[in-house]
C-alpha cells in the first residue's frame, strides 16, 4: 500500500476536490516536479481500487523507466503528502475572503505602498461593518485589520494623533472579554458534567467590568455570554436565567446558527438542571425554549433539523402531555431531517409518542422498523422497549432483555462511562421494580413494602441514574395499588 498518511488524506477528498487538487499539482509555480503530479493522477484514478495500490503497481505505472526502489518510492509519497498539505492551506486561503484582504495588507505595508494599502484597508472596514453577524469573528478581524493601520501608522514616524492605536486596544478588549466569558461558561458547563479541577482565574474582574462598563455593555455577544455565565455561577438567582432569554430573544438573529443553537442550550440545561432538583414548573420553561426556536426556524437557517434535537422536543412535549402538538412537530418537521436518517429517526420518535400515549402495540411495531446507525439511539430503542414489556407485565422478556443489555455495556467502549454507568444503573432499578411488581401477589405485606422502601431510597439517591422520574412514577403506581 503507498504511504498511509497520504493515502488517508486523499481519502477524504470529494470529487470536485481532488479534480482541484490535481489541478493545483499540474500548475509550475506549486509544483515544479512533474512526477509528483502523475502520482497524484494515478491515485485520484484508482483510490477505489486498493488492488493496484500496493507498492509495486503505483511504482510500475509511475516511475516505468527505473527499477523498483521503496525507499524511493517512499521519498515521492512523503514530498506528495506536503504538497496536498500546501493545497489544503492554499484552499482555506482562496475561502476566507477576510484572511486573503489581510494578508494583502500587510504586503503592501510591507511594500510601503500607503495609498494601496489605504484603498484596502477601507475597503475591509467596509465589508466588516456591513456583516450582520455579532461573533467573536467579528470582534477579532475588527482587531486584526486596527493593528495593520497602527502597523503603517508607527512606521511613517508621523508626530500626530492617530485613532488606530485606541481602535486597535478597544477592538482587543471587546474580543478578549467576549472569549474569556465564553470559554469560562464552557469550563463550568463541563465542570457540573465531570471531575475536573478547573481554574477560572480573576472571573470575578471579568464580570465585574463587563457588568458596569458602557462600551461592553453594548456589546450583545458580551452581555449574553455574561448571563450565562451568571445562570452557571448562581443558579438560584433566577433572574439570570430570565435576563438572559430576554437577550436570546432580542438578538440571537445576529449570530451563526451554530452559536444560537449554543447559547439556547445553556438556557435549556438551566431548565433541565432546575427541573432535576424538583422544580417542574422548569418543564414549561424548556418547552417555551425550544417554541421560540421553532417560531424563529432557528433549527432549520442553514441545513438540516437537528436530530438530537429533535428527540428532545418530542420528550420535553410528552412530559408535558402535549400529544396533539408533539404529533403536529413530529410529521411537520420530518422532511426537515437529514435525508439519510429520516424514515428511522421519524419511526423512532413516532413511536416514543405511541409509548407516551400508551399506544404500545404501535411503539412496538414502529420500533422493528428502525435500524439504528448511533450507538445512543440504538441504547434509547432498546431501553423504550424495555419500558414498554414493564407497561406490558412481560417481566421473563424484560429481564432476559436487561441481562443481554448488561453484557453488552461491559463490552462496549463506544459509550462515554458516565452515561454507560447511569444506564446500567437504571437497568438495575429496573429488574428489582420488576421484581417487586411480581412479589406484590405473594410476598406479607409489610416484608413488600419494606422492600419498596429500599427501593425508593435507591432510586431517589442513587447517581448517576437515567430516567430516574420515570422509575419514581412507576414505583408510586404499584405502591397506591
Amino acid at each position: 500500500m503507498i504511504q498511509s498518511q497520504v493515502y488517508q488524506l486523499l481519502g477524504c477528498f470529494s470529487e470536485v476536490e481532488m479534480q482541484e487538487l490535481v489541478s493545483f499539482a499540474s500548475s509550475n509555480y506549486f509544483n515544479s516536479n512533474k512526477k509528483l503530479s502523475q502520482l497524484l493522477r494515478y491515485l485520484s484514478e484508482n483510490r477505489t481500487n486498493e488492488a493496484v495500490l500496493d507498492g509495486k503497481s503505483v511504482f510500475k505505472a509511475v516511475f516505468p523507466e527505473r527499477s523498483y526502489d521503496e525507499i524511493y518510492l517512499r521519498k515521492q509519497s512523503s514530498l506528495l503528502y506536503q504538497l496536498v498539505k500546501k493545497f489544503l492551506v492554499f484552499q482555506a486561503v482562496e475561502q476566507d475572503d477576510f484572511y486573503s484582504q489581510l494578508l494583502l495588507l500587510r504586503q503592501l505595508e510591507s511594500k510601503k505602498l500607503e495609498r494601496q494599502f489605504q484603498t484596502t484597508f477601507h475597503k475591509i472596514q467596509k465589508q466588516i461593518g456591513e456583516r450582520a453577524l455579532l461573533d467573536h469573528q467579528l470582534l477579532f478581524q475588527k482587531y486584526q485589520i486596527a493593528e495593520e493601520a497602527d502597523r503603517l501608522f508607527a512606521k511613517s514616524q508621523t508626530r500626530r494623533f492617530d485613532q488606530a492605536l485606541q481602535q486597535k486596544l478597544d477592538s482587543l478588549d471587546d474580543y478578549y472579554f467576549a472569549k474569556k466569558l465564553k470559554e469560562s461558561c464552557e469550563m463550568l458547563n463541563r465542570s457540573k458534567i465531570v471531575e475536573a479541577n478547573y481554574k477560572l482565574h480573576f472571573i470575578e474582574d471579568i464580570v465585574k467590568i463587563a457588568q458596569e462598563d458602557i462600551r461592553l455593555q453594548q456589546i450583545p455577544i458580551i452581555q449574553i455570554y455574561l448571563q450565562i455565565l451568571l445562570t452557571l455561577k448562581e443558579e438560584k438567582e433566577e433572574h439570570h436565567y430570565r435576563r438572559l432569554v430576554v437577550l436570546l430573544e432580542q438578538y440571537f438573529q445576529g449570530f451563526s446558527q451554530q452559536e444560537a443553537l449554543n447559547m439556547f442550550k445553556y438556557a435549556q440545561n438551566y431548565c433541565i438542571r432546575k427541573i432535576n432538583s424538583g422544580q417542574v414548573n422548569y418543564w414549561q420553561e424548556l418547552f417555551q425554549l425550544y417554541q421560540i426556536q421553532l417560531q424563529q426556524k432557528l433549527y432549520t437557517w442553514n441545513g438540516p433539523f437537528p436530530i438530537d434535537d429533535y428527540k428532545n422536543i418530542v420528550t420535553v412535549g410528552l412530559q408535558l402531555k402535549a400529544y396533539d402538538w408533539v404529533k403536529d412537530f413530529l410529521y411537520q418537521h420530518k422532511d426537515d431531517l437529514d435525508e439519510k436518517h429520516r424514515e428511522n429517526v421519524f419511526h423512532y420518535n413516532l413511536a416514543v409518542y405511541y409509548f407516551g400515549i400508551q399506544d404500545f402495540d404501535n411503539a412496538i411495531r414502529l420500533l422493528s422498523t428502525v435500524k439504528f446507525s448511533d450507538i445512543y439511539y440504538e441504547l434509547s430503542g432498546r431501553l423504550l422497549l424495555m419500558k414498554i414489556y414493564f407497561q406490558v407485565d412481560e417481566f421473563d422478556t424484560l429481564i432476559y432483555q436487561i441481562d443481554a443489555l448488561k453484557l453488552q455495556l461491559k463490552r462496549s467502549q463506544k459509550i462515554a462511562a458516565s452515561y454507560r454507568q447511569g444506564v446500567d444503573n437504571f437497568l438495575t432499578q429496573l429488574k428489582r421494580l420488576a421484581r417487586l411488581q411480581e412479589e406484590e401477589a405473594y410476598l406479607p405485606k409489610a416484608k413488600w413494602q419494606i422492600k419498596a422502601q429500599k427501593l425508593e431510597k435507591r432510586i431517589k439517591e442513587q447517581d448517576p441514574l437515567i430516567n430516574r422520574n420515570w422509575l419514581a412514577e412507576k414505583l408510586a403506581g404499584i405502591k397506591t395499588k
